[in-house]
């Protein structure tokens, strides 16, 4: 019989310390997150909750590095507008907005999407980002909010990447795109400035437009635009194994087709990409960048050298 309870204790123990020990990620709108909770990824790796930078005895809600000993924030939600006091207060409304109390119930900071979702939950991933969803939804572009659309002072993986096409370095605005990297050419982001020129007054909405109208019946040809950001890949088709040459003949065989590269410049090139339709955000470059070959009309393709651009683009 004292076995048996001994036994019934322990099981009672174990119970009780898987629950505790159990990282919780998600938070729903029946539940709150106040001073001294935490969330944390599923892996261990990011933790959020309530904070105080330094010496100060503000209260930021952030994420931070878990298992760091000196503690490192990633993101924070209320920069700009502490709690200077333990009354800090998180939940998720039924509608899908999250909403950061302080004391009297004073709202601090809170989203303001306005896509609804139906059974709503914020949940911290293990790529540190904090997504509001519906459910066990798992597509990343049915979230109805992330963090990764507001970062901070600091990027993490997965923040500026998309592989859609190739992979290359995204920034967006909410959705809005506003900044793009060109294509992973195998040595680097094709066309990403250096640190010395100024990102910030480059206008990347603008190309270029053909002089003469392409016509593949009687005949096209390409020009080489060295050192530039490969445009945007809405709609490109990419072979790994072919050469620059089989990527010529196969473009200039696809009437669509726009325009060629390399899709790795290693070892002297090896790979192609292929555009179709309009080039879209394309630069060119002092130094970096890649060759890219754009099909002109038989009568403008008889040079490639860049000197001679401005001759066959109205730009």
């Amino acid at each position: 019989m004292e076995m048996g309870f001994h036994f019934y204790n322990a099981c009672c123990f174990l119970i009780i310390f898987s629950k505790v020990s159990t990282a919780i990620d998600t938070l729903s709108p029946s539940e709150l997150l106040i001073h001294g909770m935490t969330l944390v990824s599923s892996d261990g790796r990011f933790e959020l909750g309530f904070f105080s930078p330094g010496s100060s005895k503000n209260r930021h809600l952030g994420i931070w590095y878990k298992n760091i000993p000196m503690q490192t924030v990633v993101w924070v939600a209320n920069r700009v507008n502490p709690i200077n006091d333990s009354t800090g207060l998180l939940k998720i409304q039924s509608s899908g907005r999250i909403v950061l109390q302080a004391q009297n119930s004073t709202s601090v900071w809170s989203t303001n999407s306005t896509a609804r979702v139906q059974n709503p939950i914020l949940q911290l991933l293990d790529s540190g980002n904090l997504v509001v969803k519906d459910g066990k939804e798992s597509n990343p572009e049915n979230y109805s909010w992330q963090s990764f659309d507001y970062p901070s002072d600091t990027m993490l993986p997965g923040m500026i990447i998309e592989l859609q096409g190739n992979p290359k370095m995204v920034q967006r605005k909410g959705s809005e795109k506003y900044y793009r990297s060109g294509l992973w050419n195998g040595d680097g982001f094709s066309g990403t400035p250096k640190w010395l020129e100024r990102w910030n007054s480059s206008d990347w909405s603008h190309g270029c437009i053909h002089s003469k109208p392409l016509n593949c019946r009687s005949g096209d040809g390409f020009i080489r635009i060295g050192k530039v950001k490969t445009p945007d890949t809405p709609s490109s088709w990419v072979n790994r194994t072919i050469n620059l040459k089989e990527c010529r003949t196969r473009c200039l065989r696809n009437c669509p087709c726009i325009a060629y590269t390399n899709l790795d410049v290693r070892k002297g090139g090896s790979g192609c990409v292929m555009w179709f339709g309009d080039l879209i955000d394309i630069k060119h470059y002092q130094s970096g960048g890649q060759d890219l070959y754009i099909r002109v009309s038989a009568s403008q393709a008889g040079t490639d050298y860049e000197a001679r651009i401005c001759s066959y683009f109205i730009l």
